[in-house]
């Protein structure tokens, strides 16, 4: 064997050597590691068997349910008139008791003759949703009304 054969055995031994020495050290670290990962677990379990938890019924607020409403809305696009005339009086106003028969608004479509709006519910009107005048488009809530008779469907009318 040649000299420098001999020489790039024994550099390849020496790194192999540091290889394998820096492989020890990280064996030894990632017990060390796992060793402290064990005994957290084991601190963890034991703590989790002492603690006992007692549970008990937190009392809730008996508070009345909110009112149900019905929403009056739009069947088609158009103008929203409050009243018979425009500016003139309003068909209903907050406060006002409605039966299913009160006429609440009408809706006048482009080109067309205006459609009354019908409350469909006994009850009080709550809110008014929109002005008189106003633009309104098909399925738009335009009246709240908290009714005092609930109609025969849910739905909004």
């Amino acid at each position: 064997m040649t000299a420098q054969a001999m020489t790039s055995l024994r550099r390849t031994g020496k790194e192999i050597g540091g290889m394998l020495l820096l492989a020890a050290l990280a064996l030894k670290c990632v017990a060390a590691v796992n060793q402290k990962i064990e005994k957290r677990l084991d601190d963890g379990a034991a703590l989790a068997t002492q603690t006992t938890f007692a549970l008990e019924p937190v009392p809730v607020p008996k508070e009345p349910a909110p009112p149900v409403m019905v929403m009056i809305s739009s069947p088609i696009e158009g103008i929203f008139q409050a009243g018979s005339i425009a500016g003139g009086p309003a068909f209903v106003s907050v406060g006002t008791g409605v039966t299913p028969e009160t006429k609440v608004g009408t809706v006048q479509p482009e080109d067309a003759t205006a459609m009354p709006i019908l409350a469909g519910v006994t009850g009080t009107v709550k809110e008014i949703l929109v002005k008189d005048q106003d633009m309104v488009m098909a399925g738009q809530a335009l009246i709240k009304i908290e009714p005092t008779q609930m109609p025969d469907s849910p739905e909004e009318h």
